[in-house]
């Protein structure tokens, strides 16, 4: 009797296991971002890039393709991210240039690493586009840790919506990181996010009487002061000051997981062009220690990769007033880094190197 009520408990819980597996995936993970109006319901902050992109993702996979001649998908940290005016800007610019159609999204978010770059080409799949993805030295510093654990304490919906695949958790394995539970099993996590987010919107319903409803601010954090002339870059922070130990450290980490953003990219018919992005003037003697290496490193890569290449680094006369830090643009520099940008894309679509 023991036996069969103990079986019996099993095939429950079983089939309960296949039933929340399968409800979590269809309804959480693709058709509650189908619907655009819950999007400002679902902002943790007013700069919370991660919501945007798991909406955004949707709005790709499920646009019309015909109604481009070639679409972008532009890869980056929060560099990447202040690097543009906006989405509308570059595909109107683009397309005045160009005289196609063309389609531009921005998937950027603050401590990016390339780790979530291959989450992001995993789920898109073959989109039908170019990817763009943004490079720089300060972005082959980051560490094993800040690869997966940083996005779960600080960006909850990066594993709400994007599982890291199999690929990247060997290498990150590889390279001293313990994986967990956690990284390969969204439900637990996705009942944690949801849960919080219910509360949030019922006790500011309580008190005000209507569902709190945040407006996305793209780049919120651009206009703020640039570094002074006279102020030492090594005072900035660890990544600003570009210290080689973290470089040295791992680069080689960094680098195998960009060689997986390419594969995946590859893998789904997507062309990719590398977009090397400007540094501080006032940094360079940090960025000197790095450059001999990096630039090396870089050349290998797009020759092995046979990849398309822009060195943004060198493509205008950058000045100490365009950053607000060692590689974060402001408005003098964004506009600039903008228009340069579309300008080359633009001569790319033309001259038939991007064909979608």
């Amino acid at each position: 009797m023991k036996s069969k009520e103990l079986r019996l408990l099993l095939w429950i819980t079983m089939w309960l296991g296949v039933l929340l597996g399968s409800a979590e995936y269809i309804i959480l993970k693709g058709w509650i971002w189908k619907i655009a109006s819950l999007e400002p319901y679902m902002l943790r902050q007013v700069d919370d890039s991660w919501v945007r992109i798991a909406f955004e993702l949707q709005r790709i996979k499920n646009r019309n393709r015909k109604s481009t001649d070639c679409f972008f998908i532009y890869l980056g940290g929060s560099a990447g991210r202040d690097s543009i005016i906006s989405d509308n800007y570059m595909m109107n610019k683009l397309s005045d240039l160009s005289g196609k159609t063309v389609g531009f999204s921005s998937l950027c978010s603050r401590f990016k690493t390339f780790s979530t770059e291959a989450s992001i080409l995993d789920e898109l799949g073959d989109f039908g586009g170019t990817v763009l993805i943004t490079i720089e030295a300060l972005r082959f510093t980051r560490r094993v840790e800040e690869q997966l654990s940083y996005y779960y304490e600080n960006f909850p919906v990066f594993f709400f919506y994007l599982t890291p695949n199999d690929r990247v958790i060997e290498l990150l394995t590889e390279h001293g990181y313990r994986p967990k539970f956690r990284d390969r099993i969204r439900l637990f996590r996705t009942v944690e996010v949801m849960g919080d987010i219910v509360k949030r919107q019922m006790k500011h319903f309580l008190h005000t009487g209507n569902m709190k409803r945040l407006t996305y601010q793209h780049g919120s954090r651009r206009n703020r002061p640039p570094v002074p002339q006279d102020k030492e870059p090594g005072i900035i922070n660890r990544y600003e000051s570009m210290h080689f130990q973290d470089y040295a450290s791992y680069h080689q980490l960094n680098l195998e997981l960009l060689r997986e953003v390419i594969k995946r990219a590859h893998s789904n018919n997507c062309q990719i062009i590398l977009i090397d992005i400007p540094q501080n003037p006032l940094f360079s003697a940090q960025i000197a220690v790095l450059s001999p290496h990096y630039d090396e490193m870089v050349h290998v890569l797009v020759k092995e990769n046979n990849l398309l290449y822009i060195d943004m680094r060198h493509a205008a006369q950058w000045d100490a007033v365009d950053f607000r830090d060692a590689h974060h643009l402001r408005q003098p520099g964004y506009q600039k880094y903008s228009a340069i940008l579309s300008e080359k894309l633009a001569e790319l679509i033309r001259n038939f190197h991007v064909i979608r």
